[in-house]
């Protein structure tokens, strides 16, 4: 059998004593053998965080932050952590935040109440694995359900470990994406030369694809039916982002979280070279702050829609989306500032000298 591989283990409840039986249950059976694997479970047991102004209240906010610092492979949630109110689902609101971070975390609920759901929960996939506390082999059933919750993470893993070198081994094939030239852009915009967005990114990928660079853009690199966050991501990692900014730009969900995974990878000056066209205002505090407010009223208005639904009625890709649009809004100045300091040619200079300064730039970060 190869060496242990550890994954945490995080139990959460409000009541101390039933807390205290869900650590002993699992605590015989933290070494769990999966395949040819051995996997030891490291347990952590604590209570929610309560509100400081309401100590009757859970922070999920903050719960949260603390579950994510063990980084979870597997999570045993009480479903009522606020009480039990018949309305109490904080358990699986909880739970929901937690996948969303933690995509392989499998999750247990745990609860006298199930009788009592209106069957929200049947619906959910991430709730596959829930233990009735009325059950008289509580215990056992619990066991049971978190060692096939310890095989479905390891599983889980293992497939995306796979997957990881695969990919490799086909970028490998073709250019490393660290020396492709990206290309983030907004379609449909009038600009410099009375050219749109989408009109002047043609021009510039055929140059530069003439000239031998690997361009990437979304028309060119993401198939059908491919996931577009995935390419976000990788835009964000790439070491030579062309921005073509304009004021459509600066509103879409879309292109504003590209510019924010470039941002939150290293060295964002030295890899993000911008064309701002005419309609796109950021030279001074007062005209960023018109997109500052765009995207803090959008994240108003998501969020009001959001609280009218039933949490356990989102799919994770609406909880997603708004946390998209809350670290845009978080974020806006600071990337607006930073293209508004940065020194950025129009595309009208660039053309006049056959993109020479493009391409410096681009050839001094590449090799």
């Amino acid at each position: 059998m190869t060496p242990l591989r550890n994954i945490n283990v995080v139990l959460i409840d409000d009541n101390h004593v039933t807390l205290r039986h869900l650590k002993d249950y699992i605590a015989l059976v933290t070494e769990v053998a999966c395949g040819d694997e051995s996997i030891q479970c490291e347990l952590y047991a604590f209570k929610p965080i309560p509100f400081h102004e309401n100590r009757t209240k859970v922070d999920i906010d903050e719960t949260l932050k603390k579950v994510l610092r063990f980084n979870p492979g597997v999570a045993i949630i009480d479903l009522k952590l606020a009480g039990n109110a018949a309305d109490d689902y904080s358990g699986a609101d909880l739970a929901l935040r937690i996948k969303q971070s933690c995509n392989e975390c499998c999750i247990i609920l745990v609860s006298n109440y199930f009788d009592a759901d209106p069957g929200f929960l049947d619906n959910i996939e991430i709730f596959r694995f829930r233990v009735d506390r009325n059950q008289a082999d509580y215990g056992k059933n619990l066991q049971a359900q978190f060692i096939d919750a310890v095989q479905h993470n390891v599983g889980a893993i293992n497939l995306r470990r796979f997957l990881e070198v695969q990919l490799t081994s086909e970028r490998h094939l073709n250019q490393s994406p660290s020396q492709a030239v990206y290309i983030s852009y907004a379609r449909g915009n009038t600009g410099d030369s009375n050219l749109g967005s989408e009109e002047i990114v043609n021009i510039i990928e055929g140059f530069l694809r003439t000239n031998g660079y690997d361009v990437r853009r979304d028309t060119t690199i993401i198939p059908y039916t491919a996931l577009i966050s995935t390419f976000m991501e990788e835009i964000g990692r790439g070491r030579c982002v062309i921005v073509v900014v304009s004021d459509k730009y600066l509103r879409s969900p879309y292109c504003m979280y590209e510019l924010l995974e470039v941002y939150r990878n290293d060295g964002f000056h030295e890899r993000v070279f911008p064309i701002v066209l005419a309609d796109a205002r950021v030279s001074s505090f007062a005209e960023r702050h018109t997109y500052i407010e765009h995207w803090s009223s959008q994240l108003e208005q998501l969020a009001e829609l959001i609280h009218k639904i039933n949490p356990l009625n989102l799919a994770l890709h609406t909880l997603d989306e708004f946390h998209k649009y809350r670290d845009i809004s978080q974020n806006a100045d600071t990337l607006l500032s930073f293209i508004a300091d940065m020194r950025h040619p129009t595309f009208e200079e660039l053309i006049k000298n056959d993109f020479a300064i493009l391409r410096e730039q681009i050839d001094q970060i590449l090799n």
